[in-house]
């Protein structure tokens, strides 16, 4: 099973994030969720992911834009989950 995060961008962002993600997980939701500096979530998205075994056996990347427009100015930690794994959290900040 392979899920991480690839990329975000822009980042330092004040709108909007992109987050390339790489999946391989069949047929299971994923959560993209984003915390503060002191541990508080401040996003919860979940996200259906509909894999061909062809995309089980070489992931692809794939994308998701998050609105980061009503968050203060900060840091700011994107994090993925599925039921049988997770990533690890890569930081964005806000202006």
């Amino acid at each position: 099973m392979q899920l991480g995060i690839t990329k975000l961008y822009p980042n330092p962002t004040s709108g909007f994030t992109n987050v390339n993600y790489i999946c391989n997980i069949e047929n299971q939701p994923i959560q993209i969720i984003v915390y503060n500096s002191k541990g508080y979530v401040v996003i919860k998205q979940y996200l259906s992911v509909q894999n061909s075994e062809k995309n089980i056996q070489n992931p692809i990347n794939n994308n998701i834009v998050l609105n980061t427009s009503t968050l203060k100015s900060g840091e700011y930690y994107v994090l993925l989950i599925s039921k049988k794994t997770y990533c690890l959290a890569k930081k964005i900040i806000v202006i």
